[in-house]
């Protein structure tokens, strides 16, 4: 699995330990618990995530791609489907 070099990731509420994920390739946001987080940077580092809901998840919203090819092929069809 590959993780968007598109995400964000920062600090939404220190007292509920969430944080905001943002992608700007995929234009997706969400809060995040600090267990999602921990799974997106085991993704990250290449370790293996057994929480398929959670994959499917991330994998929907762009956060995480099959390779960096697949994530390169989005960015090119987002290019010319809204070129400047």
């Amino acid at each position: 699995m590959y993780f968007s070099k598109y995400n964000m990731i920062l600090p939404f509420s220190e007292e509920k330990n969430s944080y905001i994920i943002l992608n700007l390739l995929s234009g997706s946001s969400d809060i995040a618990s600090e267990d999602e987080i921990n799974k997106l940077y085991d993704i990250k580092s290449g370790g293996d995530i057994d929480d398929i809901d959670f994959l499917d998840y991330v994998i929907d919203r762009g956060y995480v791609y099959e390779d960096k090819e697949y994530e390169d092929l989005t960015k090119g069809l987002k290019e010319v489907s809204h070129p400047l």
